[in-house]
């Protein structure tokens, strides 16, 4: 399994530094005016950084590999079917709701989900919410859904 791991890291390493260069040469843009190649950037960057992980883990693990079924059974199905379902329903909530109760609700869920207290979600979800909507409407100048009353 470690050669497996090493391997696909490489190979996600390589793919990613060539589109890295790629997008560079084709402009990213500003971060205030991004170009069409910005997000790929960015993407690249990301995997370049999680394959140098993957690649760190895979020379540092020992002989002992995990199969695969090992490896898939602590997955919850439930709460994996669960967070499905609540991303459905922001979706479908989200033109009607507008984005800053939609994602409090979506967040408030999500952080119940894992195991928060009714308190610490409901903190934790204004706290997110609003960092987002701060992040995206009054930083970025990014347009919302504003739902029907109108924030």
């Amino acid at each position: 399994m470690n050669r497996r791991d090493r391997a696909s890291s490489i190979f996600f390493l390589a793919l990613a530094s060539i589109v890295l260069v790629l997008s560079v040469w084709q402009g990213i843009g500003a971060l205030g005016n991004p170009g069409a190649w910005f997000m790929p950037f960015v993407t690249c960057a990301l995997m370049i950084f999680f394959a140098l992980a993957g690649l760190s883990a895979a020379c540092r693990k020992g002989a002992g590999a995990v199969g695969v079924v090992e490896a898939w059974r602590p997955v919850r199905w439930s709460k994996n079917a669960a967070v499905l379902a609540v991303l459905a329903v922001y979706v479908a909530l989200l033109p009607y709701a507008g984005f800053l109760i939609a994602t409090f609700l979506l967040m408030s869920v999500l952080f119940r989900l894992n195991a928060l207290t009714v308190k610490a979600a409901l903190l934790a979800a204004c706290l997110s919410s609003g960092l987002a909507y701060g992040l995206f409407y009054l930083l970025l100048k990014t347009p919302l859904p504003r739902g029907i009353w109108g924030f």
